[in-house]
């Protein structure tokens, strides 16, 4: 007796081993490519996030560098796109200014000892500053709004003194 049995496989069963496979790979490349943009986007998050809390330490250090003598008001300039304010490291004629250019926030500050300009933070979509202040309209200090990408993050810092000024005409 003959066994006309073939070891092997059919044409039809050779195509369907390829179509399983190229399924499998098809949705194992738009997973691995929709996980990648997911990654991509959580590191720029991240990387939005760093630069988020450095700007907002050297603004809480710096403006708590105000100090103005109880007997002062703060000397304040505001702007749509800037505040300046005197007395910064307690010196008369030193100063620190917050401003916007572009899309991006920029402290300045001066003392006796140096002048300073660092960009804080860029790739903004916009930024409000505003002066912070009490039941009387004495400033105490600043307040930042930062917007990127439809959010919107916060920085209020307070002078390191204030002044004791009230109700004085």
């Amino acid at each position: 007796m003959k066994n006309n049995s073939q070891a092997g496989f059919t044409l039809v069963e050779t195509l369907i081993a390829l179509g399983v496979v190229s399924l499998i790979m098809t949705i194992l490349t738009i997973s691995m490519t929709s996980s990648a943009a997911a990654l991509e986007k959580s590191k720029d998050r991240a990387l939005f996030g760093i630069k988020l809390l450095r700007a907002d330490s050297l603004i809480r250090d710096r403006i708590g560098a105000v100090a103005v003598p109880y007997w002062e008001l703060p000397v304040l300039e505001a702007g749509e796109s800037s505040v300046r304010i005197s007395w910064y490291q307690g010196e008369r004629n030193g100063y620190i200014r917050l401003l916007t250019e572009k899309d991006a926030l920029i402290m300045e500050t001066e003392d006796k000892r140096k002048k300073e300009r660092i960009v804080l933070i860029s790739g903004l979509d916009g930024t409000n500053l505003s002066i912070l202040r009490d039941e009387q309209h004495i400033p105490y200090g600043i307040d930042v709004i930062y917007l990127h990408r439809q959010k919107t993050y916060h920085t209020m810092s307070a002078f390191s003194t204030s002044s004791l000024i009230r109700g004085l005409p």
